[in-house]
């Protein structure tokens, strides 16, 4: 098995911090440790690296100490146990900044979330076929919603579920779903030549090393140019990684995905 890594990066330092392919008991204080600096998260994911061992990737960034950001987190957690957490957080005033399920094998998915304060009107939906959440999709962005999170995984034998989160504002959001490497490529490209910007991206295989690909697009309101990396090494990665956070750019967005 190897994992092959994707990033976009945008211009503006902002004290990035990383953890790339840490193990759950030693992600899970360093997770704390981040948020007792006063950093915030941009980014997690975690994935199966072969055997069921699951391996977490996150990004950081700085925030203000006094008063922090009020972030709160559940990992690991049942598809009905956080279900149940992601309206009780709704309710109790805060926003969804990640969310992501992975499989521990066999078919056993868990979810991770982190919110922090903040009511911005969200929805979600957990576990949808791409026909349902297409049409989802189509029914939030055209009641003027916009995508801030979107996953697929797989159950097992090529069966894929579709996890969605939306919130208030038009942002003119766009997407294409279960897209081959060179279309997706092609629409990136054709999407920030009309000056629209990548807000999210991923790619899962969907049985027997078929990669395939999403992508969501808004419109680059104010925003500068977008540097990316597609489907690299973890080495060429992380040395990519830096050379952008040293040219005083951010992570935008950023994926790892198990191929053969």
């Amino acid at each position: 098995m190897k994992v092959l890594y994707s990033a976009v990066w945008e211009a503006g330092d902002r004290g990035t911090t990383r953890a790339i392919g840490w193990a759950f008991p030693d992600f899970v204080p360093r997770f704390d440790a981040e948020i007792a600096a006063g950093h915030y998260l941009v980014h997690m994911q975690a994935y199966d690296i072969g055997g069921g061992q699951i391996r977490w990737d996150a990004v950081w960034e700085a925030g203000p100490i006094n008063p922090p950001r009020g972030t709160t987190r559940a990992l690991g957690w049942t598809m009905r146990d956080f279900t149940a957490r992601f309206n009780a957080e709704i309710a109790a005033g805060h926003r969804l900044v990640h969310m992501q399920a992975y499989d521990l094998g066999g078919g056993r998915i868990r979810w991770d979330g982190v919110w922090e304060p903040g009511d911005h009107d969200t929805s979600f939906v957990l576990g949808w076929t791409l026909k349902d959440f297409s049409k989802r999709f189509a029914r939030e962005t055209a009641a003027g919603r916009h995508l801030v999170h979107l996953q697929a995984y797989n159950l097992g034998g090529g069966e894929i579920r579709y996890d969605g989160v939306w919130e208030a504002g038009d942002k003119g959001d766009s997407g294409v779903m279960g897209w081959a490497f060179n279309d997706f490529v092609w629409r990136l490209e054709q999407e920030g030549g009309s000056g629209r910007r990548l807000v999210h991206q991923q790619a899962y295989d969907v049985g027997d090393g078929r990669i395939r690909y999403d992508g969501i697009w808004e419109n680059n309101v104010g925003g500068g140019p977008q540097t990316r990396i597609l489907s690299e090494s973890m080495k060429r990665f992380a040395d990519r990684f830096d050379k952008e956070i040293g040219a005083g750019r951010h992570v935008a967005h950023m994926q790892a995905v198990v191929g053969r």
